[in-house]
């Protein structure tokens, strides 16, 4: 829709988005930035309401403010609770991001695609694919369950 759509409207395409509107790579990070950032909101919205009330007492009651409690205590104890879902989005959006060889954007599976049509070697081309996918969430979930390791080590 964001990138086959707007072009259906004049008003959009004598507009000053058109030149943004009209780029492959420009509406595939849109599509994904606003996909990603719906559920995120609302993961960061869930760990910052997790957060126990206690807390926001106990920052009342050593007379912090409320912008000092939010940035000194309570963003980070929710960011804490939200780093392992949060990985989990950082690797989806990373697999989704082959959706963007739809709207004519070489990606991995766009190569792979274009390979399949020069060489009608479908299996190992896609199994290529997917093998290259299949290494870079490996690595993407050692990274992240590394972080959370560190983050949510319980020395404090």
């Amino acid at each position: 829709m964001i990138y086959y759509g707007p072009a259906q409207f004049a008003v959009i395409k004598n507009s000053v988005l058109w030149p943004w509107l009209s780029q492959p790579w420009f509406c595939a990070m849109l599509a994904l930035a606003l996909n990603s950032a719906a559920y995120s909101t609302l993961l960061f919205k869930g760990a910052i309401d997790a957060v126990p009330k206690s807390d926001w007492e106990a920052c009342m009651a050593l007379g912090m403010t409320h912008r000092q409690a939010l940035l000194r205590v309570i963003l980070p104890h929710a960011a804490r609770r939200a780093l392992p879902a949060y990985g989990n989005e950082i690797i989806l959006v990373m697999k989704g991001s082959s959706l963007a060889s739809t709207i004519t954007l070489m990606d991995l599976m766009g190569y792979a695609a274009r390979l399949n049509a020069q060489t009608y070697d479908t299996l190992t081309v896609f199994t290529m694919a997917g093998l290259i996918y299949l290494a870079m969430t490996g690595v993407m979930t050692v990274l992240i369950r590394f972080m959370e390791h560190k983050v949510l080590a319980f020395n404090r």
